[in-house]
């Protein structure tokens, strides 16, 4: 008898060898033809559809705000004119102006500067801040001690803020000749810039 086992065992080493061949080349190839994934998610709807531009963070896209580069609490991206007043009440005489009451009328979370200017102190310091009014009528009175009487040319500021809104300046200067004192009232961007009031 022949023993026939070594050229068998060759002949399926040699098989399995091809077969492994085959293998692995198919394998590279679709490796290689395989295309590159495509985002998905989020990420590729951001690619496809970009987000809106707002340069003013008002959350209204400058493709349709009407005011894109100042924040505004209107749909159309453009602030609203705070609802506020300034009201001082006086008694003059010939040379001396008393101050009786000093209120601003506000929303709640309206913000309030007062500030005083002339020779002397008239509200004891430079400047006043309520940050966030809780009242609809803010009395600014306690600021001034008593009896609150004074000269010519002395000066008191109030300005009325809110975040997205059109604020109040409103400015009082004391003066002579039994006349009360002279009013200058303006308009506040939301900048905090002083522009004259529209209508």
């Amino acid at each position: 008898m022949h023993d026939n086992g070594t050229p068998r065992a060759t002949h399926r080493r040699t098989a399995l060898l091809a077969v492994l061949v085959a293998v692995l080349g198919t394998t590279s190839a679709f490796a290689v033809a395989a295309p590159a994934r495509e985002p998905s998610g989020a990420k590729a709807a951001q690619a496809e559809y970009p987000l809106p531009t707002d340069k003013d963070l008002d959350g209204v896209a400058d493709t349709v705000d009407s005011c894109p580069i100042q924040a505004g609490d209107l749909r159309n991206g453009c602030p609203s004119e705070l609802n506020a007043e300034v009201r001082g009440r006086w008694q003059v005489n010939q040379l001396l102006t008393k101050l009786v009451s000093l209120t601003v009328a506000a929303p709640i979370g309206s913000r309030i500067q007062l500030s005083c200017s002339g020779r002397v102190k008239i509200c004891g310091k430079t400047k006043h801040v309520i940050a966030r009014t809780t009242h609809r009528l803010t009395s600014l009175t306690k600021f001034f001690k008593a009896p609150r009487i004074y000269r010519a040319k002395l000066s008191i500021l109030v300005r009325v803020t809110k975040p997205r809104q059109i604020g109040l300046y409103k400015r009082y200067q004391t003066r002579t000749g039994r006349r009360s004192p002279a009013v200058t009232e303006r308009c506040l961007s939301t900048e905090g810039r002083i522009q004259p009031c529209e209508g």
